[in-house]
C-alpha cells in the first residue's frame, strides 16, 4: 500500500518542532554551510573550520541509517562532496 511506501519519510517530519529526525539533518547541513561560509570568509580560520567540517561530516554520516535510503544516498553524497 502506498502509505506503507512513504511511513519512513513521514517519521522523518512527525514529532514536536525542533525534535524531528528531519530537524536534526537541517541543523546538521546548516553547520556545515556555516563552516564551508566561514572558511571562505575568513582565511585565517581555515585550520580550525577544517575540524569542526570532520566532526559535522561524520555526525552527518552517523545519522544516515535513521534516514530512508532514497535519502541516504543523497546525504551520503553530499558528505562525500564535503570531504572532497
Amino acid at each position: 500500500n502506498v502509505e506503507a511506501q512513504f511511513r519512513s519519510f513521514q517519521a522523518l517530519v512527525s514529532g514536536p518542532a525542533g525534535r524531528r529526525p528531519i530537524d536534526a539533518l537541517t541543523q546538521n547541513f546548516r553547520d556545515i554551510y556555516q563552516s564551508l561560509k566561514l572558511a571562505a570568509d575568513v582565511p585565517s580560520e581555515t585550520e580550525r573550520v577544517n575540524t569542526n567540517l570532520q566532526l559535522q561530516v561524520s555526525t552527518l554520516r552517523a545519522n544516515v541509517s535513521r534516514l530512508p535510503k532514497p535519502l541516504a544516498r543523497m546525504v551520503n553524497a553530499a558528505a562525500d562532496e564535503f570531504e572532497g
